[in-house]
């Protein structure tokens, strides 16, 4: 259930309420603890429901097995059961992390996701995905678990960091490219705008984003297909990520690897230049200013290759034959690409990689 626009703590109380849980648990990072889980926690207290509070280090870095354990034995130590509820109050992390301990904890119980940034809202609350990383790769552990409702008010994005709330535009681009060729025209109107900006603006954009992904996901909701195309600047952006020790935000490093795997494209003689033109000139009129680090770990294609995306051992990538339209056949949407064109790309970035 999406619920679009509504107070978020009364609106999660009402819910609550509704299902007759035995408890809450809240869950936050130390980020959005002091912003806004406690005062959630006051109005539950107020409500008379029984709760509890669970707080993780921010950071991707922390979105581990070992922060899973350490939140399950705090539930355990609250005493919560089958019948309680997880509300997970943050980001994409948050939202991960608390429903992948949702879907596991007494073999399964309810979760409420509240995501407070704009790269959550579009993107990590959708989908039901769960997980976390390992020392090998991005999401390498994890389930499929959606939450009984998801609910999206805009009012959180006020106090998100410039850096947070670029990571969700590169998402939002993403969505545009691969599957709304006027929604990108719309994007390449108003960017770049701020979380200040044009309230009915920020809407439009958050709630059509939240459409693409949701009819993607509708089809397929195990990613055995078309759900794969959501992964788009993806295969890049996650050894990106990992290479740099998630000193690189996922949206610059997803900003990076939609480049990178629209030029994959474009060797391919797939995209057109002018297309890709215009995609590099919306990312950076967005806000990406420098899109590609010129010196990454030489791991990078060893993380390209234990993402989870590989088939039979290959990279595999999504390619895009213009905006808004994904190169697919017979119900193929990922492609292994020649180790000749990937390296040929990679090293025009300057992204080298192992060989192989």
């Amino acid at each position: 259930m999406l619920i679009f626009w509504k107070e978020p703590i009364q609106t999660a109380i009402k819910i609550i309420r509704g299902k007759k849980y035995a408890g809450v648990a809240v869950i936050s990072d130390s980020n959005v603890i002091s912003l806004y889980a406690n005062t959630f926690v006051s109005c539950l207290k107020k409500a008379k429901l029984p709760c509890s509070v669970i707080e993780f280090p921010a950071g991707d870095s922390n979105k581990t097995r070992s922060t899973k354990e350490k939140i399950e034995d705090s539930l355990l130590k609250t005493g919560a059961g089958r019948d309680w509820v997880i509300v997970a109050l943050g980001g994409g992390v948050t939202g991960d992390i608390a429903g992948f301990t949702a879907s596991t904890f007494m073999r399964g119980i309810d979760w409420i996701n509240i995501p407070t940034s704009l790269l959550s809202m579009v993107d990590a609350s959708l989908g039901g995905k769960t997980g976390v990383n390992t020392p090998s790769g991005k999401n390498l552990i994890g389930t499929f678990h959606n939450p009984v409702a998801i609910i999206i008010s805009e009012t959180f994005l006020q106090t998100l960091p410039h850096l947070e709330w670029l990571n969700g535009i590169a998402e939002i681009i993403k969505h545009a490219v691969i599957m709304d060729r006027k929604f990108f025209e719309f994007l390449e109107r108003v960017l770049p705008i701020g979380p200040h900006s044009n309230r009915k603006i920020i809407r439009k954009i958050i709630r059509r984003s939240i459409e693409i992904k949701k009819s993607i996901v509708k089809q397929d909701e195990r990613e055995l297909s078309i759900r794969s195309i959501l992964n788009f600047g993806h295969t890049v952006g996650h050894a990106i990520e990992k290479s740099s020790e998630y000193k690189i935000s996922h949206g610059r490093a997803v900003a990076t690897g939609i480049i990178v795997e629209a030029a994959i494209s474009m060797e391919l003689g797939l995209f057109p230049h002018s297309s890709f033109k215009r995609l590099t000139e919306l990312l950076i009129q967005a806000g990406f200013k420098s899109l590609v680090q010129k010196k990454f770990s030489s791991d990078l294609i060893y993380f390209m290759r234990t993402d989870k995306k590989k088939r039979m051992g290959k990279i595999n990538f999504v390619l895009i034959k213009d905006i808004g339209k994904v190169y697919s056949n017979k119900n193929l949407f990922t492609f292994e690409v020649p180790e000749k064109t990937l390296k040929k790309v990679l090293n025009r970035f300057g992204l080298k990689g192992l060989e192989y």
